[in-house]
């Protein structure tokens, strides 16, 4: 969901996603599903016109695939 004015990008104030992905899509986690606590490396991106922008930004250190550069999401209850 945008927040803002589809094609009005000084009204633009973020967007809102809510995902399902099925726990068996995660075959190399240690654990799933992750216990309250457990710690995920993920990043997430939004691209436009050939360009975009990350949750995580590690644009500059190298290959933006390697999972030991995005950020941490921690589970909770």
């Amino acid at each position: 969901m945008l927040n803002g004015t589809l094609d009005a990008p000084g009204e633009d104030d973020g967007y809102v996603v809510e995902m399902a992905i099925p726990w068996k899509s995660f075959r190399k986690a240690k654990q799933v599903p992750p216990t309250p606590s457990s710690v995920w490396r993920m990043n997430f991106y939004i691209m436009q016109n050939n360009s975009g922008l990350a949750w995580s930004p590690i644009l500059g250190q190298g290959n933006f695939h390697k999972a030991s550069r995005f950020g941490r999401v921690r589970f909770a209850k």
